[in-house]
């Protein structure tokens, strides 16, 4: 395929998948910028190696593999740049409705590990199946199961701990 060629098959997916891997790395990362930033190198790094693509899976999932590896670039070089660095509000998602509980969630899915919190935003965030969301992750069915319930294990641990009154409010424990 001519390099013209593979730029309109770039298009074409970017029109078709840009904005769920926004969501995506904006669920993930916490910062809308830096999803920004990550679309646009998933798609830089798509156009680049699209002769490379040889169709054993979907476009799609081949996206979200890329994806998942510009995402966790990016947190690894934030980790050493900022430890500990804050998530900008602006999330996407049903949490819009209410401030407090999408700032808990934000804050919530940063006390997940990478791959549960992945589970999480395509399972939970995005509505996707079990069978869909493993696909996506290039991980089993059953995987994409126990990372879930691990996952909504931990916040609803994190959860009840913020919501425990503490001693300063004459709570007790």
């Amino acid at each position: 395929m001519t390099r013209e060629g593979a730029a309109q098959a770039i298009g074409r997916l970017y029109a078709q998948h840009a904005d769920e891997i926004y969501r995506f790395a904006r669920f993930t990362v916490g910062r809308e910028g830096a999803a920004e930033d990550i679309v646009q190198e998933v798609f830089l790094r798509a156009l680049r190696s699209w002769e490379r693509f040889a169709g054993r899976a979907s476009e799609r999932t081949w996206l979200f593999a890329i994806a998942r590896h510009v995402v966790a670039d990016h947190l690894r070089l934030l980790k050493r740049q900022r430890p500990g660095a804050e998530i900008d509000p602006g999330i996407a998602g049903a949490a819009h409705r209410d401030e407090t509980l999408r700032l808990d969630l934000e804050a919530s899915l940063r006390l997940l590990p990478l791959a549960q919190r992945e589970v999480f935003i395509l399972r939970i965030v995005e509505d996707r199946s079990a069978r869909e969301a493993a696909v996506l992750l290039g991980r089993s069915e059953a995987s994409v199961r126990v990372a879930l319930h691990r996952a909504l294990v931990r916040l609803r641990a994190a959860l009840r701990r913020e919501d425990a009154p503490s001693e300063r409010e004459g709570g007790s424990l």
